[in-house]
C-alpha cells in the first residue's frame, strides 16, 4: 500500500511542479495583457547594455511611468513613446512617435501634442535619472487605440524643444526599451 501512495504523491508533486514551471517560463495563458495593472521593462543602450528600468502602473485613469536610469549625459533629454518595438539594438526600428490621433509634435505646438510626446527626462550631474510621469491619455489595455502595449520607449540625446515636428530636435536615440506586447 505504501508504494501506490508514494507513487501518487510523487506524481501529484511532479504535475504541480510542471504547471508552475510552465507558467513561470511562458506566462499564464489565461491572463490577458490588458488585465495587467503594472510591469517593469529594461532600458538598454544601442549595445544592448542595461541602463535602467521603466515601470508602468495604472492608478485609476492615470498611467504612472517611473524611470530609473544611469549612464546618461547630464541635462534634459527628449523622451517619447514610439509606434513600434525595438528590434535587436537598432533604435530606428522603433519608427516614429506614437501618434494615433494624427497631431503634430510638441507640448508647445498649437497642433499638438500627440500621445507619444512626454515631458523631458531630467538627468542629474552623475548621469542618473529618477523621475515619475503621469500619462493621462494612455492605457495598458490591449486593443485600445491609445494602448502603449507593443510600443517602445526611447530616450534621445538632447532636450526636446516641445514644438518642432516631428521630434522636437531631440537628436539621436540613445536608450530605450520595449513595452510588453
Amino acid at each position: 500500500m505504501k508504494k501506490p501512495i508514494s507513487f501518487m504523491l510523487f506524481s501529484i508533486l511532479f504535475l504541480v511542479a510542471g504547471i508552475a514551471f510552465a507558467q513561470g517560463v511562458y506566462g499564464n495563458k489565461d491572463a490577458k495583457q490588458g488585465d495587467m495593472d503594472s510591469f517593469v521593462i529594461d532600458l538598454k543602450n544601442n549595445k544592448g547594455e542595461r541602463m535602467g528600468t521603466a515601470s508602468f502602473e495604472h492608478s485609476g485613469n492615470v498611467l504612472r511611468l517611473t524611470i530609473n536610469a544611469s549612464g546618461l549625459t547630464p541635462g534634459k533629454h527628449g523622451f517619447h513613446i514610439h509606434e513600434n518595438p525595438i528590434v535587436g539594438n537598432d533604435f530606428n526600428t522603433a519608427g516614429s512617435h506614437f501618434n494615433p490621433t494624427g497631431k503634430k509634435h510638441g507640448h508647445l505646438n498649437p497642433e499638438g501634442p500627440h500621445l507619444g510626446d512626454l515631458l523631458n527626462l531630467e538627468v542629474d550631474a552623475k548621469g542618473n535619472a529618477n523621475q515619475t510621469f503621469e500619462l493621462k491619455d494612455l492605457t495598458l489595455e490591449k486593443g485600445k487605440p491609445n494602448s502603449i502595449l507593443g510600443k517602445s520607449l526611447i530616450i534621445h540625446a538632447m532636450e526636446d524643444d516641445y514644438k518642432t515636428d516631428p521630434s522636437g530636435n531631440s537628436g539621436d536615440r540613445v536608450a530605450g526599451g520595449n513595452i510588453l506586447n
